[in-house]
């Protein structure tokens, strides 16, 4: 191998084999190979830190028993048992890392972040929710997370939600239309999430992290969920305890003074995931692009009036009505093994 053919090995189950003794010998072999006394690659030096990293990174999972074959999340549990997690993709965040799988979201929280792990536990259970009759909780429940199991290791913990097969991450569409969607399809995905803060404007609820990771949609069914990101949430009026990068750099600069939590903070969320779905998060090209309605690009540009009720219904009376005459069905012809299987 190059060094450019290591350096772009970020996973070490692709260097080094799932035994320690043989794992230890390919080590020393690549040392041989790589150490500057011997190879005189420019480099070298380069490469040979990123082995070392590679293989402290396999003896911890080997050891760990959290080796991964390509598409299978392995990790044991402290009381000896076994969990094999096949998945569809993943990925690091900001806490951690996700696997995304059909039917579950599998978030591994790294233990540094343990309290914001325990505070999503009143989050992801369904029982923590206020309803005001039957109706509503059987049309807010699809669209909130539901907690299969937790999980704690040693330097993990795990919480496991539930995932409708249908569901897909919204930056995997995203990125499956090469960076942006059609306007009409940002048009009902941001529909989708007004019913949802709708609700939370009920249930005086600020989630903190509405974005292209944390909010899956079903393409063909047009309707979504949010799995991810319930760490940040808060009762309206609490302390904020924590926030994301993406949502700080744009709270409006009274709510980052007093640190409390405000509507505002989801509600401005919502339009700026509108313009990254469009392909540009600042909004700067949405004055020249003619391929989006000028009611729409105005919409996600301008900013709230600070209540889900009284946006939601601009946005259906006015917005949606100057964009594209009317609200109707637009089918996007996409399904989740279109987006994952060959990824």
């Amino acid at each position: 191998m190059t060094a450019a053919d290591i350096l772009a090995i970020k996973e070490p189950e692709r260097l080094f084999s799932s035994d320690l003794g043989t794992a230890r010998r390919e080590f020393h072999s690549l040392v041989m190979d790589w150490h500057p006394d011997h190879n005189p690659d420019l480099e070298a030096n380069v490469v040979l830190a990123h082995i070392n990293q590679l293989y402290r990174e396999a003896c911890k999972r080997i050891l760990e028993g959290t080796w991964r074959v390509h598409g299978t999340l392995t990790f044991h549990t402290d009381d000896n048992k076994t969990y094999r997690i096949r998945h569809y993709i993943m990925f690091p965040f900001e806490l951690g890392e996700v696997a995304i799988s059909k039917r579950i979201v599998t978030y591994l929280v790294d233990e540094a972040y343990k309290d914001l792990f325990e505070e999503s536990f009143r989050w992801t259970d369904s029982r923590s929710y206020p309803y005001a009759n039957d109706k509503m909780k059987i049309e807010v429940e699809r669209y909130l997370p539901k907690r299969a199991k937790i999980l704690c290791l040693k330097d993990r913990n795990i919480i496991i939600i539930e995932k409708s097969p249908g569901l897909v991450r919204l930056r995997d569409l995203v990125e499956y239309f090469d960076g942006r969607l059609d306007p009409k399809h940002v048009a009902w995905i941001i529909s989708s999430i007004y019913n949802l803060l709708c609700y939370f404007d009920f249930a005086k609820v600020i989630h903190g992290d509405i974005s292209l990771d944390t909010y899956f949609v079903n393409p063909e069914k047009h309707n979504g969920a949010l799995l991810g990101g319930w760490w940040y949430a808060r009762q309206e009026g609490e302390r904020l305890i924590a926030l994301p990068a993406r949502t700080v750099d744009n709270l409006p600069l009274d709510i980052w003074a007093g640190k409390k939590a405000d509507k505002r903070i989801d509600l401005s969320l919502v339009r700026l995931l509108g313009r990254e779905m469009l392909g540009d998060a600042s909004g700067a090209s949405f004055r020249t692009d003619r391929s989006i309605p000028q009611s729409l690009s105005e919409w996600l540009i301008y900013g709230t009036s600070g209540s889900a009720l009284k946006d939601y219904e601009i946005w259906q009376k006015v917005v949606i009505p100057a964009a594209f005459g009317g609200r109707y069905f637009t089918k996007l012809d996409v399904k989740p093994e279109d987006i994952y299987v060959n990824r």
